[in-house]
């Protein structure tokens, strides 16, 4: 399911920059080349590359990412959406690449994912900057948990041949730099998947004893709740699955439907008419699918 129109990859230093708008973005690769970041010893490093990212998941916490994510040898750069209803409201996070202690990377084009793992003090620092608690989100490189572990980054989709090239290149060079030897894993279809899936079954399960939980799920029960049992056992992706045919283009004045997850959850995701027109024949618009994307 594509909730937006495929976006393009988009390069720094002379590589060439997408000409599609990009809802919420205007102007977006023109200022990241330009704005003043913090000084980088080019000399010593390879080409930066920036990148369209879905959402990103940082332990328990998920959001969507509002513009294009800039990696380079020394920093990562992305600016998340806020848990504030505001939409003016948006969070940056610059990960310092030296504080790094691994990379597992799924390049398969219909599942585009990175996890990175930090040290301790990292973690701290994101869980302080984006006010997690324990009996909410959390964020963990050494938790019990296998899903606070992780800061995982969903692509807008998968990564040119160039692209990837580029991209490889840089975590390579972190690890070396890191001087650690397994820092750049690549990982399997599966194994992303499955990771995923497994994930997202663990934090429904720990939040199904909530009472907003219980409120919701009730007040949102679909008219053909036969479908939804069937639904909840399906991975992110077939791995036999055939890409289809690219819809065509929406048509029309764009209506908000629902959004998800429902008050009182902060951070809620607009699904509109436009979200819908993307759908498959035969795709259902539930939790299982939505979360994916957040």
């Amino acid at each position: 399911m594509k909730i937006s129109e495929t976006l393009k990859i988009a390069f720094q230093f002379g590589n060439i920059v997408s000409n599609t708008p990009i809802k919420r973005r205007k102007l977006i690769s023109q200022e990241i080349v330009t704005e003043a970041v913090p000084p980088l010893n080019y000399q010593n490093s390879c080409e930066s590359v920036i990148l369209n990212c879905r959402s990103i998941r940082i332990g328990t916490l998920r959001r969507m990412v509002v513009e294009p994510v800039i990696f380079c040898l020394d920093y990562i750069k992305i600016r998340l959406e806020s848990q504030e209803e505001s939409d003016s409201d948006v969070r940056e996070i610059n990960l310092k690449t030296s504080e790094l202690t691994k990379c597992e990377w799924c390049s398969v084009r219909k599942l585009p994912v990175v996890f990175l793992q930090t040290v301790p003090s990292t973690c701290s620092s994101l869980r302080d900057q984006l006010k997690m608690s324990k009996d909410n989100v959390w964020y963990e490189c050494k938790g019990d948990s296998q899903e606070e572990q992780y800061i995982i980054l969903i692509f807008e989709t998968g990564l040119d041949p160039h692209a990837n090239s580029i991209f490889e290149k840089i975590i390579t060079d972190i690890g070396i730099r890191n001087n650690i030897s397994d820092f750049f894993v690549k990982i399997s279809f599966e194994e992303a998947n499955g990771r995923l899936v497994a994930f997202t079954k663990c934090l429904e399960e720990n939040s199904k004893g909530s009472p907003s939980h219980r409120e919701n799920k009730i007040k949102n029960v679909a008219p053909d709740s036969k479908v939804q049992p069937r639904n909840k056992q399906l991975p992110y992706f077939d791995e036999e699955e055939e890409i289809g045919e690219p819809h065509t283009v929406f048509i029309g004045p764009i209506e908000k439907l629902i959004v998800y997850p429902p008050p009182p959850a902060k951070g809620g995701i607009s699904v509109t008419n436009e979200d819908l027109h993307c759908l498959n024949e035969g795709e259902f618009l539930n939790d299982v699918i939505i979360d994916f994307y957040l």
